[in-house]
């Protein structure tokens, strides 16, 4: 559960970050790579909740 609260605060404080670099800078390449780096944020947050889910069901 720690992960999963931890890994969705760390991704909204980057995604809030970047957001606002983005909107004050206003250069559409950077948009676009912030836009790629939160894919992949996303992206391997919701791996690491479902290989932690799945180990849960495994062990227990």
């Amino acid at each position: 559960m720690t992960l999963i609260v931890t890994g969705i605060f760390g991704a909204l404080l980057v995604t809030t970050f970047l957001s606002f670099m983005a909107i004050w800078l206003k250069a559409p390449p950077l948009i676009v790579i912030i836009l790629i780096v939160l894919g992949l944020v996303f992206y391997d947050l919701y791996r690491d909740i479902r290989e932690s889910r799945d180990d849960k069901t495994k062990s227990g």
